[in-house]
């Protein structure tokens, strides 16, 4: 069986060089919380951006967050989860 897509987001541009946003032990790429789907990924060796998508109406909001993160090493991938705040 094949799965095929109901839909594309586009997020953006992400970094490339290495592979810490595709590393095959990343846990929770995708979260879903109440109204809202979040993801997060390095755009670049001192951005990454985490996005929120509502459920309801596909409205996206996202934000940069700029460091100096290590991006070649694959270690330092980003997962995500949600507290009970």
């Amino acid at each position: 069986m094949s799965l095929k897509p109901s839909r594309i987001l586009e997020l953006g541009d992400a970094y490339a060089s290495t592979t810490v946003n595709t590393t095959i032990f990343r846990h929770h790429g995708v979260v879903t919380h109440g109204d809202w789907q979040f993801t997060a990924y390095y755009t670049s060796n001192n951005t990454f951006r985490v996005v929120r998508r509502n459920l309801y109406n596909d409205e996206m909001q996202s934000t940069t967050i700029k460091g100096q993160f290590k991006t070649v090493d694959v270690h330092n991938c980003i997962s995500l989860g949600v507290d009970s705040d």
